[in-house]
């Protein structure tokens, strides 16, 4: 895999260079950029109408840019890289902002390097885990196969380097290997 794709494109007119905005490098800057557009056009109105006082502007701006940044982490697993390029009827084991949201949530790691926004933190997950709102008393777990997240990745890496500068943080963890996960078979015990 050379790079980790936010979406499909059209392969008879680029051939197996995806434009710019199919990549998730890119997608994941142009999102934050988007909060942050949103932020700075009605975050004061929005403080506002909230009864919140415009001195959280600042902080509220980072939250908005912090989603950003997460909403599409989850993009960089194998389900939906496959979805994307070659099988777009796979089911997936999980969709991409659900899987963003446990991964930030619940790897150390990156709990640790986010802690400088520790305040907005769980807001700023639940708001990435939310941007498409695809669930409801309908949903169904799936069955599927193993997932890798393609966190060794070097465009994964880029997106938190990036992701770090943005938003005043240390660097980055890095992950030297991808992660692996799979339904746990426990009629063998």
């Amino acid at each position: 895999m050379n790079r980790l794709l936010a979406k499909s494109y059209d392969q008879r007119k680029y051939g197996k260079t995806p434009p710019d905005y199919a990549l998730l490098t890119q997608h994941s800057r142009d999102v934050a950029m988007a909060c942050d557009a949103l932020a700075c056009a009605v975050g004061t109105l929005a403080l506002s109408n909230a009864g919140l006082s415009p001195a959280l502007f600042e902080r509220f701006r980072r939250t908005l840019r912090a989603n950003g940044w997460i909403q599409d982490l989850g993009k960089a697993g194998s389900h939906f890289q496959e979805m994307v390029t070659s099988q777009p009827q796979l089911q997936q084991l999980m969709r991409h902002e659900t899987f963003s949201g446990i991964f930030i949530w619940l790897d150390e790691r990156l709990r640790q390097w986010l802690s400088p926004l520790s305040e907005t933190l769980l807001m700023t997950v639940w708001g990435a885990m939310g941007h498409h709102r695809k669930f409801d008393e309908r949903t169904t777990p799936k069955q599927s196969g193993a997932l890798t997240m393609h966190v060794a990745h070097p465009d994964f890496a880029q997106i938190l380097s990036e992701m770090s500068v943005d938003l005043g943080l240390e660097a980055p963890p890095y992950f030297d290997r991808n992660l692996t996960i799979l339904k746990n078979d426990t009629s063998a015990v």
